[in-house]
């Protein structure tokens, strides 16, 4: 990606610029990835017959956010 700016930059500045938006986007995907386990365990879990609490004691999250996971 070509800077929108121009400026002195200090030498290597452009190779640390790039590794920190690879690093971004990689952990956006990591977030979304995490997301979709957390969506699919907690159904798993209700379906296997555990309660919201149980599931919520599981994962240790609350129980509005079981409630969240299974219905989104």
């Amino acid at each position: 990606m070509t800077p929108r700016f121009t400026c002195p930059w200090p030498p290597g500045v452009e190779n640390d610029v790039e590794r920190a938006r690879k690093m971004t986007a990689e952990a956006i995907d990591k977030r979304h990835q995490a997301a979709s386990e957390s969506r699919r365990v907690a159904r798993e879990l209700r379906h296997a017959g555990l309660s919201v609490a149980d599931t919520a004691a599981v994962m240790d999250i609350s129980k509005g956010r079981v409630s969240q996971l299974i219905s989104s």
